[in-house]
């Protein structure tokens, strides 16, 4: 509800492969400012984009294949977000790694149920809303020093898009929610 006071938020990642606390991904979540754009295979369409000023460091765990990772509070950055964007409509998320580790997550592409999910701690005189991903281009992921963009079925965190740590291999990845 457009009246909440939100006192927590988080977002759950459902892993896709398992890792090793040895191969802890360190990435930033920040949010983007605004109503965010649906992903296209665009450079431009990545790249210009204005995100929160808060940002929240995370490091993931040793995980299993299907595990749900948590990251910890971001609420900071929720209520910059909705700041610009009161009505909470199609939330973008940029996870920045930091070129250390790698973490696979499942995306909406793969199957619905494994969806980034954005948790949301609030009070409101208004009661409760819910809402999920529904867009097949739910994620985006830019490569390399090219910069390519990709829209994918899976989500890789942690700054590199494969196992080989080099420039060319670089990613940033982003997820939109819509309608929180």
């Amino acid at each position: 509800p457009e009246d909440a006071v939100v006192t927590g938020a988080y977002i759950d990642f459902t892993a896709y492969a398992a890792s090793s606390a040895t191969q802890s991904a360190e990435f930033t979540i920040s949010g983007e400012l605004g109503e965010g754009a649906a992903f296209t295979s665009d450079v431009a369409g990545f790249t210009n984009r204005a995100f929160t000023e808060p940002s929240a460091p995370v490091a993931t765990t040793k995980v299993a294949v299907r595990d749900v990772f948590r990251t910890g509070d971001i609420v900071d950055i929720v209520n910059q977000m909705r700041a610009g964007n009161p009505a909470m409509t199609n939330y973008v998320f940029k996870l920045d790694g930091s070129g250390k580790g790698y973490f696979l997550a499942r995306t909406y592409n793969y199957n619905p149920q494994y969806a980034p999910r954005l948790v949301l701690e609030y009070y409101s005189a208004s009661g409760e809303y819910s809402a999920a991903v529904t867009e097949r281009a739910d994620d985006a992921e830019e490569n390399g020093r090219s910069k390519a963009v990709t829209l994918d079925s899976q989500m890789q965190v942690g700054g590199y898009h494969s196992t080989s740590l080099t420039e060319s291999e670089k990613q940033v990845s982003a997820f939109p929610l819509p309608a929180v």
